[in-house]
């Protein structure tokens, strides 16, 4: 993922705490501002 598509999106949604700490490492200026979500993937037998 680059820039570009964070740089116009309100809502980031992601799909573990993982990809959002990535996330947050690679982009934290840019995503001052937006709301980044997890969903909650983890499957529950």
């Amino acid at each position: 993922m680059d820039a570009d598509p964070i740089a116009w999106a309100d809502i980031i949604f992601v799909m573990e705490q993982s990809h959002r700490a990535k996330l947050n490492r690679r982009f934290r200026d840019r995503l001052r501002g937006k709301r980044v979500i997890r969903l909650d993937t983890s499957s529950r037998a």
